[in-house]
């Protein structure tokens, strides 16, 4: 019987031979960093993002490395270059609403143009506008101005002096204005006593006289005022004249070459008015500068000119001068550069502020007309990100807000005006965030029609592998590393095999075998063979021996109970895997089954002690429906059995060891022993037929390492379902035991098969036995 189950050394490992490739090393190959596999995901991902039509964005859907990100951007690539350049993002002042910043939408490039003319124009006005109104043709009208006021002033004096001479009164001129003095007969002013000393007639006379003087006074002062009103129109109107032509050529230049521009026009109208209500803000002070200018004209300081010239600037929140096609952006991390943009803050006189200047560019501004990548993990981690794409994509614009805290002091913030949003938007995530996603989101299935899922694993053809080997070349090329030989490519595919637990199929996470092959490099500066292979995986699994070694010592030194020879009842080596650090360690663990008269069934120490997972329990019930089946068709099943991991001291899960588990409480009722020199692995279902289970290389040569240690008797060996043979790819030193009779693997189907191998008896003398068993247990249980 033994012989019949027991697979030949050739069936362990199923892998591709060296010869099976016409090259030597990669050398011999063309470089390629084409996307390996994923067929069926770049059909569709090209479709989704041909479709322009709204709620059309992208999930993108499959683990880490499988290479999401590569190929969404080969596919792009292309795509994007096709499409149309979306224009710059400008604000500038708002002269009417300043807290409600305006925008400009200009062609590709014209916004880095249209802000360094503008800077240009701001630099005119602050050093070349204030020498042009001081030039010495404009010095010389302003002077003629004043001097032909002086005069006319001087005439008007000159007249009321006149006047007042020929009544015989002096003119005097004060700061306070103008006074009139009596004269005497020496033709001197008279004093106040001398005034009282004459007489009545004479006071009389002179008081009707000053008081015509004094109305004539007021009159020509009127006439002065009048005057000096006109001359300062009329300097008013020089620097206006001035402005108006340096300025006005400067407006009138930019609005003839953005004349394609109507925001533009209106904008530069608004600057020119705000330029000519300000004026007397861009005439420079000067202290030497007349008396009577400085009299005339109320001057303002150099910070109110700074101040208005700011009001000019550009704002280029998005430059796409260097963007051909649509632009693709892509982040991982969202606290640098936030999906709205930013407000920032600004203090000035002790308040917090902004303006059009503070705004800086989100990645949905920088996206805008083209395509936005975002990690999912990473855009449900920063808070309110998720909640600002949907507002996006649902309302089609992007609203910018302040994102400072602004809890302290008064604040005047904008409100600039929102962008139109044109974006297709790229999930990056795995299979649980879209579920998650789908069902608890309704916005979600609405704004992501399109869901592209990426495999993650590859058929392991030669096509595959060929491809693979060329990638391997233009990566070596790339990074500066020795080529590969054709049998090191076949180890590293055997790693990719070990890995996905299956022969037939390799990791689409390329990126883990191309780190083998960077890490092998250290072994060999000429060429990476299989040895070199070899060594870089050895020194990955330094960590995983050294837990090796420590439960074997264990096992060796018999604090844990494992026997690889005799015969025991009730007892089996099952076989159990260990998850460390991502990678898979197998060992042999004991299973025990005592099984007396009772009513209670199956008790599993294991989840009574909490300690057993949904599976594993799955599994015990499993069991109980195997008993009923095959032993209580004529009678109740009375039984009690209790089952147990011994010396484990932690969760058990998973039903690979259901079957092994079986064999002990059939040892158990039939008495008949279990050889211990056996592994065993697979689960059962109720009719006894046996399963497929994961780990199974793990776990054979965990079972193989223990044997070797105590030194191989020539009959030890483990028992695996027959399905699992396909999945074989075991370490050469147990193919060659195996080819040398030193060491067995059993292939099986069913239970019976299992029996007979473990207690060398037939399986329906174990079943006989059984019966006998349970029949006595149920008579006693029906006396009592």
């Amino acid at each position: 019987m033994n012989q019949i189950n027991e697979l030949k050394w050739n069936e362990l490992k199923l892998s591709y031979q060296p010869s099976d490739f016409s090259f030597t090393t990669t050398n011999e190959l063309v470089g390629s960093h084409e996307i390996i596999g994923q067929e069926q995901a770049k059909r569709a991902l090209e479709m989704g993002l041909r479709i322009k039509a709204k709620g059309y964005n992208l999930y993108v859907c499959g683990d880490c490395g499988v290479g999401k990100l590569s190929c969404i951007m080969h596919q792009l690539t292309s795509q994007a270059k096709e499409a149309t350049t979306p224009p710059d993002l400008c604000y500038t002042y708002n002269f009417k609403m300043p807290e409600m910043p305006k925008l400009l939408l200009l062609h590709a490039g014209d916004g880095i143009k249209f802000k360094e003319d503008m800077d240009e124009l701001i630099e005119f006005i602050r050093n070349e506008l204030p020498l042009k109104l001081q030039t010495l043709e404009v010095n010389k009208k302003r002077q003629s101005i004043l001097d032909a006021f002086e005069e006319k002033k001087q005439a008007l004096i000159a007249d009321l002096s006149t006047a007042s001479e020929k009544v015989g009164i002096l003119v005097k001129l004060t700061k306070d204005g103008i006074g009139f003095a009596p004269l005497g007969s020496k033709g001197q002013g008279i004093t106040k006593e001398e005034y009282n000393q004459l007489p009545v007639d004479e006071r009389k006379n002179l008081d009707q006289k000053l008081a015509k003087l004094y109305t004539l006074a007021d009159e020509i002062l009127m006439a002065i005022d009048e005057k000096e009103e006109q001359c300062v129109e009329e300097l008013e109107d020089i620097d206006k004249e001035v402005v108006l032509y340096e300025i006005g050529s400067l407006l009138k230049y930019l609005k003839e070459k953005y004349k394609d521009y109507a925001q533009i026009k209106d904008y530069l109208d608004e600057v020119g008015e705000d330029i000519l209500s300000h004026m007397e803000a861009f005439v420079p002070k000067q202290e030497d500068k007349g008396k009577e200018v400085k009299e005339i004209f109320p001057w303002l300081g150099e910070n109110d000119r700074e101040h208005l010239v700011k009001h000019y600037r550009i704002n280029v929140l998005v430059d796409n001068s260097q963007t051909q096609g649509a632009p693709i952006i892509t982040s991982r991390e969202l606290d640098s550069t936030p999906l709205n943009g930013k407000i920032l803050m600004d203090t000035e006189m002790n308040v917090l502020r902004s303006d059009f200047m503070t705004l800086r560019p989100g990645l949905l501004h920088k996206a805008n007309g083209g395509y936005l990548i975002l990690e999912v993990q990473s855009l449900l981690n920063h808070v309110g990100s998720w909640e600002a794409l949907k507002r996006v994509l649902k309302s089609g614009k992007i609203v910018m807000e302040s994102s400072e805290d602004t809890a302290i002091g008064m604040v005047s913030s904008v409100r600039p005006e929102p962008v139109a949003a044109n974006i297709k938007v790229i999930l990056l995530g795995n299979y649980y965030f879209y579920r998650t996603l789908y069902e608890y989101d309704p916005d979600f299935k609405k704004l992501f029609k399109k869901r592209i899922d990426f495999e993650r694993e590859l058929k392991n053809s030669k096509e595959i592998v060929s491809q693979l080997a060329c990638l391997i070349k233009e990566i070596s090329d790339t990074e500066k590393l020795p080529p590969l030989t054709s049998g090191a490519l076949v180890k590293l595919c055997e790693y990719g095999n070990r890995h996905m637990q299956d022969p037939k199929k390799l990791p689409a996470n390329l990126e883990m075998l191309l780190d083998v092959v960077r890490e092998a490099s250290l072994y060999d500066k000429e060429v990476i063979d299989e040895q070199c292979i070899t060594m870089a995986l050895e020194q990955r699994q330094l960590f995983i021996k050294s837990l090796e070694e420590k439960l074997d010592e264990q096992i060796l030194g018999c604090h844990v109970l494992i026997d690889t020879q005799g015969e025991r009842i009730g007892t089996i080596n099952g076989l159990a895997i260990y998850t460390v650090d991502n990678c898979l360690l197998g060992r042999p663990t004991r299973i025990t089954a005592t099984t007396y008269r009772g009513k209670k069934g199956i008790i599993d120490i294991e989840k009574e002690s909490g300690l057993s997972g949904e599976i594993h329990s799955k599994g015990v019930q499993i069991i109980t429906g195997f008993l009923g089946q095959h032993f209580a068709q004529d009678m109740p099943l009375s039984l009690n059995c209790s089952l147990c991991f011994e010396q484990s001291y932690g969760g058990i899960d998973g039903d690979s060891a259901s079957s092994a588990e079986l064999y002990a409480i059939l040892s158990s009722l039939s008495e008949l022993p279990i050889k211990q020199h056996l592994g065993v692995t697979g689960s059962v279902n109720q009719f006894g037929q046996i399963q497929p289970i994961g780990g199974v290389n793990e776990k054979i040569e965990g079972f193989y390492a223990i044997c070797k240690k105590r030194g191989l008797q020539g009959n030890e060996g483990v028992i695996i379902p027959k399905q699992n043979v396909k999945d074989l790819l075991l370490k050469d030193e147990i193919i060659e035991s195996v080819k040398n009779n030193e060491f067995h693997i059993y292939a099986i189907t069913n239970i019976e098969e299992g029996i007979e191998l473990l207690t060398n008896t037939p399986y329906e003398e174990c079943k006989k036995r059984v019966l006998q068993k349970l029949k006595r247990y149920n008579d006693l249980t029906s006396r009592n």
